[in-house]
Formats: structure tokens, C-alpha cells, sequence
């Protein structure tokens, strides 16, 4: 049985993107048939920026950035929480 995603947004151009307990997901192309799958200990920050048309950029450790464009204000806060989040309760437990 698969995981339900904690929180999910969509932003231009196709782009999804939905935080996993244990992943993420950044899904684009034709009928988002292009998806790549970040593990949240290879997330190294998570930013946001605007506030009508948002850009939230995911950095990993890789030296990989990603900028999804034009997200919802609600959307972006919500996937920076869930990673943090997500971060925090792997931190406390492992």
C-alpha cells in the first residue's frame, strides 16, 4: 500500500510536487510523465519566495536546485513545513 502524500501543490508548466513521509516527489512533462524522487535526507533547504505568484526552491546535497514557479502562497508554506517537518521528526528519531 502506498504512502499518502502529507501535502501536495502544483505550480506552472505541469510541475507537482508531494512531500512523503520519507520522500518527495517533483513530478513534470507531458501529463507529468517525467518524476524524480528526492529522499528527505538528501533535502538540504527548502525556500520561498513572493507572496501572490511564489517560487519555492528544494536544495539538495548533491549541489541539485529546483525552482517551481508560480505556487500558491498556502501551497508553498505548506510543503516548507511538511519537509521540515518530515526532517525534524527523522532527526529526533534515528
Amino acid at each position: 500500500m502506498e504512502d499518502r502524500p502529507i501535502a501536495q501543490a502544483t505550480g506552472s508548466s505541469n510541475n507537482i510536487v508531494e512531500v512523503y513521509p520519507r520522500r518527495m516527489e517533483l513530478h513534470s512533462g507531458w501529463q507529468n510523465k517525467q518524476t524524480e524522487t528526492l529522499d528527505l535526507r538528501d533535502v538540504s533547504a527548502v525556500s520561498v519566495k513572493g507572496f501572490v505568484n511564489c517560487t519555492l526552491t528544494v536544495q539538495t546535497n548533491k549541489g541539485r536546485q529546483y525552482k517551481l514557479e508560480r505556487l500558491s502562497l498556502p501551497e508553498a508554506r505548506g510543503i516548507k513545513k511538511a519537509v521540515e517537518s518530515q526532517k525534524q521528526k527523522a532527526g529526533l528519531y534515528e
